[in-house]
Order: structure tokens, then C-alpha cells, then sequence
């Protein structure tokens, strides 16, 4: 595995287990009304990121940013879902301004059942951890 993508398992590990640090708590999670089958949901979910936060690069006339995605969910008794990573590559015009936010959507199947999805975004480049969460009640 990556060293990143074990960096970013570890903060994931952390928020969900200790809770995260409420200045970094910077990604915006949305869900679409969920789809139902007997006891699983499937779930379209929207994260927005702020990609100023994080380290943009300049790269063949635009700008590219780097960083590793990482999503885990947590029931109501503390358990959770094995962690999730993933590269996560942004592709922009020009260079983001503060408040730029760029939104980049996931699918879930997931139990139906009472919990809270975590995600994080982590940039390997400048040591950054955003991350966001949501409380599902099916």
C-alpha cells in the first residue's frame, strides 16, 4: 500500500474513532435521497472540496491537484466499515481561488441501517487533512 494512501487511512482511523479537528472539518457531504433494496441502500453521494486548502500544481497549461481520498462509516455502537482509499486526481483551468470549491461524487452500498459516513481528503504535498461527515438515518 502507498505511503499516502496509509497516511490518509490512519487520519480516517483517527476522525472516526477520536472525532476530527473541527478547523479542518471543510468538506461539504450531500446525498441524494437514497435507493432501498431489502436491507441495503444504495447511495449517491457529493463531496465539495475546497481546493484551495490543499496543493495545487501547475501542469501542462492548467492546474492539477493530488491527493488521496479515504471514506469509512461508523454504526451507532463504534464499529466500522473496513477504510476505503483512493487516489484523487482534480484537473482545473486555473488556479483556485479561495472558495473554490470543486465537487466530486461517490456510490455506496451500505447497510440500512442508523450511521455516519466519514470522509477525508488528504494532500500529500502540504501535509493538509479536510475531511466531512454525514449522518444517515434510513
Amino acid at each position: 500500500m502507498p505511503v499516502r494512501a496509509t497516511e490518509a487511512s490512519l487520519v480516517t482511523q483517527g476522525i472516526l474513532t477520536f472525532g476530527g479537528d473541527p478547523r479542518y472539518k471543510r468538506l461539504i457531504v450531500e446525498a441524494e435521497p437514497p435507493k432501498t433494496e431489502r436491507s441495503r441502500l444504495d447511495l449517491r453521494v457529493t463531496i465539495a472540496i475546497p481546493v484551495a486548502d490543499l496543493t495545487p500544481i501547475e501542469q501542462e497549461g492548467g492546474w492539477v491537484v493530488e491527493a488521496t481520498l479515504g471514506t469509512a462509516v461508523v454504526d451507532r455502537t463504534g464499529s466500522f466499515s473496513d477504510l476505503a482509499e483512493a487516489p484523487l486526481r482534480l484537473t482545473l483551468a486555473e488556479k483556485p481561488a479561495p472558495g473554490t470549491l470543486v465537487r466530486h461524487s461517490l456510490d455506496f452500498r451500505l447497510r440500512h441501517a442508523r450511521q455516519r459516513l466519514v470522509v477525508t481528503v488528504r494532500d500529500p504535498l502540504g501535509g493538509a487533512t479536510l475531511w466531512g461527515d454525514l449522518e444517515l438515518e434510513p
